[in-house]
């Protein structure tokens, strides 16, 4: 269960890089990166998490079960938040000219 965290970790990072990029205007305007502050916000929650239980899954500390279970609710917290960003994104791409 550590690679699904540690995988969980690389996610994190994606989505918040993704956002960031966003945010500063270095990505051009699309739909699928519409919401930047959302996707920043939810790679730091699934970073943080990923990495507060990886030492102590690779440690063997914990059960498979609970590391499971941190990684099912952390990947439905990418999963939400990528689909939220889009979905605001495509929201606003219809009030901005030249987005597509």
């Amino acid at each position: 269960m550590a690679v699904a965290l540690g995988a969980l970790t690389l996610a994190g990072a994606l989505l918040i890089a993704v956002g960031w990029l966003a945010l500063v205007g270095k990505l051009p305007r699309s739909r699928w990166t519409g919401g930047a502050p959302l996707l920043i916000f939810g790679g730091v929650a699934v970073t943080a998490g990923a990495l507060a239980f990886l030492p102590f899954s690779i440690a063997g500390k914990i059960s498979d079960r609970l590391a499971a279970a941190v990684s099912v609710a952390l990947a439905g917290v990418v999963f939400v938040t990528a689909v939220t960003s889009w979905l605001l994104g495509a929201r606003g791409a219809g009030s901005r000219p030249g987005a597509s």
